[in-house]
This record gives C-alpha cells, structure tokens and sequence, in this order.
C-alpha cells in the first residue's frame, strides 16, 4: 500500500489549516500552575517508591494542562482527554483512577469512556452460560433493546476486557471508585464480530459491520483514506487492528464521545481511555502505519467544538521518538508526560501479573488514601473477584428472569 509521502500528497499538517482550539491556546498567556497536595509519606523518612513518584508527577501535568483549557472554555465547550496508554503496563490504569479521582475531589463533573466495545457482553455471556441451558441469541436481543441501552453498557463496561487480560486487579479498583462516587462511564470503542472471533480461534478481532454505527465510521474513513490516495478496503471482515479499522474505530470513538457530551450536559471533562496509536497516530504500527492526521488528535481538531487533549505515555525518550509522529510531537493538544516503568501486567504472558498488580495497587495505598477508602478492607484480588461474582450473577438473573432457559435437566442449569 502506498503512503501520502511516496505519492506526493500533502497531510493535514501541510496544509494551511487554522485549528481554533490550537490558534486560542497559543494567544494565551501562560497560566498560575496548579499546585495539588503533597503526598503524605506514612514516615518522614520513608523513600518514596517510584510508582506513587511516577503517578503523582504525571497526574500533576494531566490536571495543569485541564485546569488550563478550563479557563478558555466557549459557551457548549467541554475538555476531552485522551490517556494514551500502553495497553501491557499497570500505570495507566493508575493513572486514570488518580485523575478522576483528583477531578472530582475539586467538584469538576468528569464521566470516563473506555476503549472496550459496547458488545463486550455477548462474548462474556457466551463464556459464561452453556447452549444446552441458555438461548444466548435471546439474550442478546434483550440487551440489544433500546429500554436496555444503559444496562447493556453497564455490563459491557465491567467485564475484564476481552482483547487482552492485563490490568484486571487494578481495573476492580478503578471501577468500585466510580460505582462509589458515581462516576458514569460509557463503552467507547467499535463492536466487533464475536462470531468471526471465536471461528478464528480468538486470533483477530474484526469489527461488526453489520452494526450501522460501525458502517458510518467505516465510511468515513475511508473517505480520509482516499484523501491520502488509497483505495480502502470496506467490504468483507476489517480487522480491528489493521489501518482501515483503526481510522474507523477512531471515527466510531469520535461520535460516541460527541454524542455522550450532548446527552451528558453536566459532564464537563470526558476522560477517554485509548491505546496510544489512537491518541497521536504511530507511523512504525505493524502491520500498517496509523499516520497522525488519523489520530483522534486531528479528527477532534479538524471536527470538534471541543477542547482535545492528548495524554501518551512512554517508556522511554527511545520508544516516543520511534513510534510518534513528529507532528503530535509539536501539536499543542499535547501533553508529555514523565516516563513510565515498563513492568508489564498481561495475564496471558505472564503467570504472576495478577500478584504483581496487586503488590502495585498496596505499595500506592499509604500515599493514596482513596485506594483504601475504596478496597474498603478487602484485598486487591478479593474486590476483583467479588464484582467478577457480582456480574455473573446479574448476568444469571438477566436469563433466569427473562425467559431466557432452554429444557435442561435441573443439575445443569448453572453458570460454568
């Protein structure tokens, strides 16, 4: 596949474009920093571990550049921020709790909108019921009805995610703070095809084009694409990771963060949780470049009233030189943030990850008091495996109370 550069075509960032979002912060003055507590050692002579070092400094720039754009609202304007994470390391989801956390201790109405696909109930309902015992496609139905609308994102969003098993333990935590302060939160990111998931032996993940949403943001980027000169592919399977169903997966989170903020009036800081190649683009992506000018950076510039903020962590000068475009490097949407430990927290890669979140989530508690507060005397590992218990049985009584039974013996009719 060609690239813009090979055939001439000129970027977005070539082009003569005036972003009124980047024009109004680069006419302002630079604004009192915002000085945020100290943490409290539990002795004065303790060393700071590097992970509460790490989560105060980069919660410290998230707010700043917040508080900042703040103060430049329009009338209608909301801030949206984009955490760019690195999917395979603990801290983000630190990092996420830590920002809400800090948001709405200062009264500022924050919801988050986090990259799982508003599906993600049929796959884990699939693994939890057997066909003898449940009508899974009825069950589907019922929670695809309209009146089921905020009961199905609700499920969706507390399942572990199902693209991967990291950063499960602190995820429990992060979701019993918002269910406690009554946080919303939305699933944000394009359905995929479960079906063709499961036939390919969980290998890819190929988004629902039967879903109208996903065909509108399928459409839409392909017409950036044939901007740039390519010919897009829009029939048949389109894998969620290739650069057609990244641009399209970003087009979908672009709508249904637009559509939340106009149904959520009161929200006025939209924390979206995305992977970093959809916050800044990443020209070295394999299998195929994700180029900055599709990255939710430029599309929220180029077609948002909002203010966009983007978060990407790294881990390293290294690894941010090599993966980022250089324009999100310049963009004053921007945000650098101090570099992260690569520990990685994948359940799959990694037999001891649950263990090794957990001693993360207790080594930030003396410095945090919210994460006591919120295990409220439970281990990290017991509160993720009572809400785990908790959905199964919401999931239970959804088909037990809804027809949902199939003829089965009576020793048979219980979850796996």
């Amino acid at each position: 596949m060609a690239d813009s550069e090979s055939l001439g075509i000129s970027t977005y960032a070539d082009q003569d474009i005036q972003d009124p979002n980047t024009a109004q912060l680069a006419q302002q003055p630079s604004l009192e920093p915002v000085f945020l507590p100290a943490i409290n050692l539990p002795f004065s002579d303790a060393p700071l571990p590097e992970a509460a070092v790490s989560l105060r400094q980069n919660t410290d720039i998230i707010l700043q550049g917040i508080h900042e754009r703040l103060k430049l609202l329009q009338p209608g304007q909301k801030i949206v921020v984009s955490l760019g994470e690195l999917h395979e390391n603990g801290h983000h989801v630190a990092l996420q709790t830590n920002v809400i956390h800090e948001l709405a201790e200062s009264g500022i109405n924050v919801a988050l909108a986090l990259e799982w696909p508003p599906n993600n109930i049929d796959l884990h309902s699939d693994e939890i019921f057997k066909p003898e015992t449940t009508d899974k496609e009825g069950m589907k139905t019922l929670l695809q009805a309209p009146w089921n609308a905020a009961l199905r994102d609700r499920l969706s969003a507390d399942t572990t995610p199902v693209r991967t098993g990291n950063a499960r333990i602190s995820r429990a935590l992060l979701h019993q703070y918002l269910d406690n302060n009554n946080i919303p939160v939305f699933c944000t990111d394009a359905p995929r095809d479960w079906g063709l998931y499961l036939q390919n032996n969980r290998s890819r993940q190929d988004l629902l084009t039967s879903d109208p949403d996903v065909s509108r943001a399928i459409e839409a980027a392909a017409e950036i694409l044939r901007e740039f000169g390519f010919v897009p592919q829009t029939e048949g399977p389109i894998d969620s990771l290739g650069q057609m169903g990244m641009l399209a997966r970003n087009m979908y989170m672009f709508d249904r963060a637009e559509n939340i903020l106009q149904d959520n009036p009161e929200v006025q800081v939209l924390f979206i949780e995305a992977g970093r190649a959809h916050v800044t683009g990443n020209h070295a992506l394999i299998p195929e470049r994700s180029w900055y000018e599709h990255s939710l950076n430029a599309i929220f510039a180029r077609r948002s009233q909002h203010l966009f903020v983007g978060a990407p962590l790294y881990k390293s000068e290294k690894d941010k030189l090599d993966s980022t475009p250089v324009q999100a490097l310049t963009d004053p949407h921007t945000l650098h943030l101090e570099y992260t430990d690569a520990t990685g927290f994948s359940s799959i890669t990694d037999q001891t990850a649950d263990e090794r979140e957990a001693v993360l989530i207790e080594s930030l508690a003396p410095y945090f008091p919210y994460i006591e507060e919120t295990l409220a005397g439970q281990t990290p590992k017991q509160l993720f495996e009572a809400r785990s218990e908790t959905l199964r049985l919401a999931l239970r009584d959804l088909r037990d109370n809804n027809g949902l039974l199939l003829t089965a013996p009576e020793n048979a009719l219980t979850p796996q």
